[in-house]
């Protein structure tokens, strides 16, 4: 998800960050096997031909030889010793998994009840295609056209996991997203789960505003909220392009009507016996159910 640049190419430096993410779930199952904490299909029709088309994955340079080769790729990360960009993405593949884990978990609970899933800044996000616990749901995806649209075309083929998959092609910190997403059929009066992940670190205050305004503006009673954050003591993990840290989630969204429980990757890590970079500070957000409606 992010605000395109007219002097960038067809995929923004964020979009291309989609890219990356969808390599970290695949090298997750290629380093874990069965004890991989992700299952995902669709990864392989995203990366064609099995390769990272960049030389650079999540801010850590792939050496040359491995011809951005997914499988080759692994491999390099599985027998490296003491090699500083090996242990770093190392490290994201890790990061990526316990957050994709933890939330699909989450989204279980909470879709038991609730029938519309929305997620803002939807990039290259499987689960329409993926998440078993979504079967009764309809999954709103939110992003720029291009994004949806490469991934229509790479995808198209599959079978819904979800009852149904509704694009909603536009800018989410635009003023007209509750108008687009209603548009599209979504339903004012139900609740709703959103899904932010990965998003309001890439924008500035006015854009993370205009989202969560247009989030409150949506939202019933019993809707939830999952967000993640990124703190100031961590380094700029995929791109120049991260604009507001945060340390205090809970903070930032109370005034839009969320009263959230915030949990630190180390403890999910813990939680699923894997290990997380010290001085690395990501934040899971998870809202308790909406108690009522808000305009923002």
């Amino acid at each position: 998800m992010s605000t395109r640049n007219a002097n960038d190419d067809a995929w923004s430096a964020v979009n291309r960050t989609s890219q990356a993410v969808a390599a970290l779930r695949w090298l997750e199952m290629l380093l874990h096997g069965e004890r991989a904490l992700v299952r995902d299909r669709c990864v392989p029709l995203l990366l064609p031909e099995g390769r990272f088309p960049r030389a650079d994955m999540a801010g850590v340079h792939i050496p040359e030889n491995l011809h951005g080769d997914i499988v080759r790729i692994a491999a390099w990360l599985r027998d490296a010793r003491g090699e500083p960009g090996a242990a770093r993405l190392r490290a994201h593949v890790d990061r990526l998994a316990l957050r994709t884990a933890r939330i699909d978990a989450v989204l279980g609970e909470y879709l038991r009840d609730i029938r519309q899933l929305v997620i803002v800044g939807a990039g290259l996000d499987t689960r329409a295609f993926n998440l078993a616990a979504a079967r009764e749901a309809t999954i709103f995806e939110v992003d720029f056209p291009h994004v949806l649209a490469f991934k229509a075309a790479q995808l198209g083929g599959l079978r819904l996991a979800c009852r149904a998959r509704v694009e909603v092609a536009c800018d989410a910190t635009a003023a007209d997203l509750s108008q687009r997403l209603v548009e599209h059929g979504f339903e004012r009066g139900a609740p709703t789960v959103w899904l932010v992940e990965g998003v309001f670190v890439y924008l500035d205050a006015a854009q993370v505003a205009a989202v969560n305004a247009s989030l409150a503006a949506l939202s019933a009673v019993g809707s939830r909220l999952v967000a993640t954050f990124i703190g100031a003591r961590s380094p700029e993990t995929f791109s120049r392009g991260m604009v507001t840290r945060c340390d205090d989630p809970a903070a930032l969204l109370a005034p839009w009507g969320w009263h959230v429980h915030v949990t630190h990757y180390a403890d999910i890590a813990r939680e699923f016996g894997r290990d997380f970079p010290p001085g690395d500070d990501f934040y899971l957000a998870l809202s308790a159910p909406r108690a009522a409606s808000c305009t923002g």
